[in-house]
Parts: structure tokens; sequence; C-alpha cells
């Protein structure tokens, strides 16, 4: 797919980029769960903190990659292709923190064995 036909992060201008420090909020929430549910996995109260933790860090990698996308295109089409590629973004981010936590779990309670 040709850079024009969609949103890619690098087309962005280095003038309109955010700053690095707000991709370490997803980053922290991430390594929080993995840590919450590795270290407290075991708990009712855990088990929810982590998921919290890890819904969180696939809304701000969506909410930040749909704020770094190209929006030099305007209409229908090109403001739901940044959604949904910003939504598999998140999505992604969502379903990667939830295997590493899920491994840390395993890891800690070794509930299958």
């Amino acid at each position: 797919m040709p850079p024009e036909d969609g949103p890619t992060l690098s087309s962005v201008p280095k003038g309109h980029r955010l700053p690095l420090w707000p991709w370490f909020l997803p980053a922290g929430s991430a390594i929080g769960a993995v840590v919450v549910w590795t270290a407290w996995g075991d708990t009712q109260r855990g088990v929810w903190v982590g998921a919290l933790l890890i819904a969180l860090s696939a809304i701000l990698v969506y909410a930040l990659a749909l704020e770094e996308l190209s929006h030099d295109r305007h209409g229908f089409v090109a403001a739901t292709q940044r959604t949904l590629f910003a939504a598999f973004l998140g999505l992604a981010a969502g379903v990667a923190t939830f295997l590493a936590a899920g491994l840390g779990y395993y890891i800690a309670f070794r509930p299958f064995g």
C-alpha cells in the first residue's frame, strides 16, 4: 500500500509529532499490568487492577496513535482510515500486554500444572 493511500506514522512532519514522553504512559501501564498480575495475580483485586492497566495501555496507544497520524487529508475515508489504523494499533498493544501479563501470571502461579 503506497503512503498516499493511507496514513503512516513516518509521513508526519517532525514539527507536528508528539514528544517522546507521552509514549511512556502506555508503556508504564503495560509494565504495571505485568507486575500486578505477577505479584498479586492470586487475589481478585490484583486481577482487576491488572485488567484495568491492560485496558488503559490499549486506550492510550489508540489515542496517541490517532493523534500522531497525519491529518493532512480530510474527509470521511481519510478519517475512517486513521481511526481504523489507530484502533488496530491499540488492539495489538492490548493483546500484547495481555499476553505478557498472562505469561507473568503463569510463571508465578502455574495454574495448569
